[in-house]
C-alpha cells in the first residue's frame, strides 16, 4: 500500500563502523530500491555483512491479507 526501501537504509547501517546491532520495525515489504525480492534482498544483506557480522533484529507487523507474505 505504501512504498519502502528497506535495503538501503539497512546497507548504510551496517556501514557504520560502530554499529554492532540493527533493530528493523516494518509493516510491509520492500517496494523501492535495489532489492524487492525477498531471496535477493535477503542474499545481497547477507553478502554484505559476511564481514562485519552485525546482527540485524526484524520485526515484521502484518495482517493475513497482505499483498506478499514471508
Amino acid at each position: 500500500m505504501y512504498r519502502s526501501n528497506i535495503y538501503d537504509p539497512l546497507i548504510m547501517a551496517l556501514d557504520a563502523p560502530l554499529i554492532d546491532t540493527v533493530f528493523v520495525l516494518s509493516e510491509g515489504y520492500p517496494t523501492e530500491g535495489l532489492y524487492q525480492s525477498r531471496s535477493r534482498f535477503l542474499d545481497h544483506l547477507a553478502q554484505h555483512n559476511q564481514l562485519a557480522k552485525t546482527r540485524v533484529n526484524v520485526l515484521y507487523i502484518g495482517s493475513s491479507d497482505s499483498p506478499r507474505s514471508y
